[in-house]
């Protein structure tokens, strides 16, 4: 079935899923996905999904580019190739599922099996709106300072799931001895996402989203801050960003402790001119609905 076809709203309603009925049995979760026949939109889904953790229906809308949706989530997550939560306030959020991942060749990636902690949602629906919003070019430039509204050709977008999966893997060829990463990172500076993780003797940090412009000397670090750390980790983090090889880093919160801890402990570390705190204005209100 074609995905505009559903007749149904964008946002899922509660009671899709397994609410209200008993959950489906590993025989019944094989019948369905053999009567389900997969598309691009399906394939585009699972990678979204796994790369972003989760998202709502309409952010799910936006980045497909369809309007309606309902039914072939319910088909998917029947099919057992996705499977969704029902929050509090009876938003639902969907993940991709190991059929979900194996399908788009992501099996190297950590299955959401658990509940989805409340902390976490805010955050990473905000990442979802910029990194999907950056891709396609519809975000307003005025988030970003003036001298970075060139949006070049063949721009891509790397997350902070892609850095952080990529490096494990790395990590793991040396038995976890973060000594060769560290001392290879620079040179090896955007040709895998795990170059994109920065490193001192004893810590390491990964931006929330990479724009990748083409290298060393031209790639863009996005963080998106909605609650403060402490002082001694923005110190850090700041430290490492200062002599890494980023164009620049934009920090973007709507939190006023937050800029004031950025700027603290920006002064200790004798002031960094690339570095740009600008405020948190989401394009789309649904990152914001759980408080």
């Amino acid at each position: 079935m074609d995905w505009n076809d559903v007749p149904l709203g964008c946002e899922p309603q509660i009671g899709l899923g397994h609410e209200g009925r008993s959950p489906i049995t590993p025989e019944q979760g094989r019948k369905a996905a053999q009567r389900v026949r997969l598309t691009d939109r399906d394939f585009a889904l699972f990678r979204f999904l796994t790369v972003y953790r989760f998202a709502t229906g309409a952010q799910i809308c936006r980045h497909v580019g369809v309007v309606r949706i309902d039914r072939r989530l319910a088909q998917l997550e029947r099919a057992g190739f996705i499977r969704h939560q029902t929050l509090t306030r009876g938003q639902n959020l969907w993940v991709t599922t190991r059929a979900g991942m194996e399908a788009v060749g992501l099996s190297e990636y950590s299955e959401q099996t658990g509940s989805i902690r409340m902390g976490a949602v805010s955050h990473t629906l905000g990442l979802v709106n910029l990194g999907s919003d950056f891709a396609t070019g519809n975000l307003s430039m005025e988030w970003l300072p003036s001298s970075l509204h060139q949006n070049p050709e063949g721009e891509t977008v790397v997350h902070d799931r892609d850095i952080a999966t990529n490096y494990r893997q790395h990590l793991a060829l040396y038995d976890g001895d973060s000594r060769i990463l560290r001392n290879e990172y620079l040179t090896a500076w955007g040709s895998e996402p795990w170059t994109y993780v920065l490193h001192t003797t004893t810590a390491t940090h990964t931006p929330d989203l990479v724009l990748d412009r083409g290298g060393k000397g031209k790639d863009i670090a996005v963080e998106l801050e909605l609650s403060p750390k402490k002082h001694a980790e923005y110190r850090t983090i700041l430290g490492m960003y200062k002599t890494s090889p980023y164009a620049a880093v934009v920090y973007l919160t709507d939190s006023r402790k937050v800029a004031t801890r950025i700027n603290h402990a920006l002064k200790e570390i004798g002031g960094m001119p690339n570095l740009h705190v600008r405020k948190y204005e989401p394009v789309h209100t649904n990152e914001n609905i759980f408080g």
